[in-house]
């Protein structure tokens, strides 16, 4: 899963120069680099900081508040917890978030919605978040999240359902059923979805029926599924306005892709599929299912 959090960063590269930063305080990108954190231009204006420990002293703090124009912070470890939110919710700046196993909680999560610029978060292995905090972003200027690895369940889904302004929703690897799943439909007016289900089995290929009413939806990501078309993708069809549909470590026949296809003839339809051991894992997932919900039945049975 780490691999994720690099990907983050190399995707925020493309916005940030290799010099060293330039505007702001010197004496502030002065104390930040020999803390260890990385100062940057952004193309367009505006620094960004890459902080290696989320312990921050006092003394970083004020550095960071006295560069002016900071807009992406990226940050990693179990150290930076409420109250170093709580430091950077003060940084009015700042569009951009990327933390890797952060140490705050939900209601840190909602202290982040007090920065007034703040466009996007990056949460990986987040596993003290259920989401539940992010529906204080609703109504403000939040349109991209991305969390993995983390506590989500439904009732974080709910929160982040609320949240009807997002436009790019990732959600990766957490522990939400078909009741949590059913909240991507809230979000009319996404653009960018991706899901990865870790090949669990608690939402199921039906629950793809959730998506229809994504009229703006042009990029599709599932991944790390076992899908059928009559089963699950052929809700998809009413999506017409998608672009691309992406279907990343996926088990699927060639017979049900050749209906996906024909159902998105104007998608790019890019396939990467499931490997033997990712289909023995989800079917052990379904056996343990099945023998558990054998044995509850079998309970019942006996206390009637």
């Amino acid at each position: 899963m780490r691999n994720c959090f690099f990907q983050f960063l190399a995707a925020l590269c493309l916005f940030s120069y290799a010099l060293p930063a330039h505007a702001g305080d010197a004496k502030a990108i002065a104390a930040l680099t020999a803390a260890g954190a990385k100062v940057t231009l952004i193309s367009g204006g505006g620094t960004r900081v890459d902080v290696p420990d989320g312990k921050l002293s006092d003394d970083l703090w004020k550095s960071l508040e006295a560069l002016g124009d900071l807009k992406v912070f990226s940050v990693k470890g179990t150290q930076f917890n409420n109250a170093a939110v709580e430091h950077l919710s003060k940084i009015a700046t700042i569009e951009a978030i990327v933390i890797y196993n952060p140490g705050f909680d939900d209601k840190g999560l909602a202290m982040l919605a007090n920065l007034p610029e703040l466009k996007s978060i990056n949460i990986d292995h987040g596993t003290t978040i259920n989401g539940s905090g992010l529906a204080a972003f609703a109504g403000k200027k939040l349109e991209k999240f991305n969390i993995g690895g983390s506590k989500v369940d439904d009732a974080g889904m709910a929160g982040i359902g609320k949240v009807s302004q997002l436009k790019d929703l990732t959600i990766r690897h957490v522990h939400i059923s078909s009741v949590g799943f059913a909240n991507f439909g809230k979000i009319t007016g996404l653009k960018q979805m991706t899901y990865s289900a870790g090949f669990h089995i608690r939402v199921t290929e039906a629950d793809l029926q959730k998506l229809t009413g994504l009229k703006e939806l042009q990029d599709l990501t599932l991944s790390e599924m076992v899908l059928t078309y009559d089963g699950g993708l052929a809700y998809l069809k009413p999506l017409q306005q998608l672009k691309k549909l992406t279907l990343n470590l996926v088990a699927i026949t060639d017979a049900d892709l050749a209906k996906l296809k024909a159902d998105h003839p104007d998608a790019k339809i890019i396939l990467k599929p499931a490997t033997p051991e990712n289909i023995k894992y989800y079917n052990d997932e379904l056996a343990k299912l099945k023998e558990a919900r054998r044995r509850s039945k079998a309970v019942y049975s006996r206390n009637l």
